[in-house]
């Protein structure tokens, strides 16, 4: 049934994409799942943020910085601002509200990251 070769070729490349489209399926059934229950939760990410620049937090005081950060970002997502006028809007309201309502005081790269980390965990828009 080989017609000058070229029949068995095309029956390589189909065997080779239905592979592919096995492998995608069992990556996506079974590997991403596990990966995704390993990644650490966005107030481990925060903590460890703020350990790395030098603050050390209680739990209740690191999850209320973190909840205020994911506000202010969610809040700041709807105005048509460009994005970097956006992180900084989010960072000076963040360190203005954490002073107000916590009287915590963090320096400015420090909300920098936890900023980050908030964007980072916002949903696509277009």
């Amino acid at each position: 049934m080989i017609f000058n070769g070229k029949l068995s070729i095309l029956n390589n490349d189909i065997l080779v994409a239905v592979l592919v489209v096995i492998g995608l399926f069992l990556f996506v059934k079974y590997v991403d799942p596990f990966m995704k229950k390993k990644k650490l939760a966005y107030y481990n990410e925060v903590k460890l943020g703020l350990m790395v620049l030098g603050y050390a937090l209680r739990e209740d005081k690191l999850k209320q910085i973190a909840n205020e950060a994911l506000e202010i970002v969610r809040e700041l997502e709807a105005l048509a601002l460009h994005s970097i006028e956006k992180h900084d809007e989010a960072v000076y309201q963040l360190s203005r509200r954490l002073l107000d309502k916590y009287e915590i005081s963090i320096e400015d790269g420090a909300l920098d990251l936890i900023v980050d980390m908030a964007v980072a965990l916002l949903v696509k828009t277009n």
